[in-house]
């Protein structure tokens, strides 16, 4: 590891980050509508399955293509819980990977899914139901969020254990995709009709199509 120390406080704030968030949003998190979090996970678990080894260090999964729909539904927490149980499945149980490393993607898809919703509500985004394109902006920008954290948290982590810098890593596995990305997330809600109210969103979240990606952090 090129910088134990430096790593050692990373990791225990993102720890401390994502595990802050869940506890501030349990008391206030709605109803689950069941169905769509068990599609959105089994989706997830199949996404986390086939990663892509990425040139500058890591993976990458197709699981954006779950996550920005199911966010949009129903809400970062649960969008949380799936990331989270979804990544304790495959990467924890199925291929044994390190718990530093399960713990650590699993806490970078739990601020990814709270700074999109984040965004997406500030700028006038209401979760469950989508408009476009007078809600354009707020999509993009619950887009760019899960973007530049995720690939943030993956540039460090990678930066901190394997090397090169961040940066380097960052421009190597994130910056030729991020027009690609951008575009997927710019497309994906008007090419299902902007359905309105909760009955219109039950089989909404898993009709778009893309080869949008997210990343997790070093393993082999």
């Amino acid at each position: 590891m090129r910088r134990p120390l430096l790593f050692r406080l990373y990791y225990g704030l993102v720890l401390a980050a994502a595990a802050a968030l869940i506890a501030l949003a349990w008391g206030h998190r709605p109803e689950p509508p069941w169905p769509i979090v068990a599609a959105g996970l089994a989706l997830l678990v199949i996404a986390e399955a086939a990663p892509v080894r990425l040139p500058g260090g890591g993976q990458m999964t197709a699981g954006t293509m779950v996550d920005l729909p199911l966010l949009l539904v129903v809400g970062p927490f649960w969008t949380a819980a799936a990331d989270v149980a979804a990544t304790l499945v495959v990467q924890g149980l199925f291929r044994r990977r390190p718990l530093v490393r399960v713990a650590h993607n699993a806490s970078i898809y739990v601020l990814g899914a709270f700074a999109a919703a984040g965004a997406y509500t500030r700028l006038g985004g209401r979760i469950g139901e989508v408009e476009f394109p007078e809600g354009a902006l707020a999509l993009a920008a619950c887009g760019v969020a899960f973007f530049i954290v995720n690939s943030t948290c993956v540039s460090i982590a990678i930066g901190l254990t394997e090397g090169p810098s961040a940066w380097r890593v960052w421009q190597r596995n994130f910056q030729s995709g991020i027009l690609h990305h951008l575009a997927f997330v710019a497309r994906s809600p008007p090419s299902s009709g902007a359905p309105r109210g909760p009955g219109a969103w039950r089989s909404w979240p898993f009709r778009c199509s893309s080869r949008a990606t997210r990343s997790s952090s070093p393993s082999s």
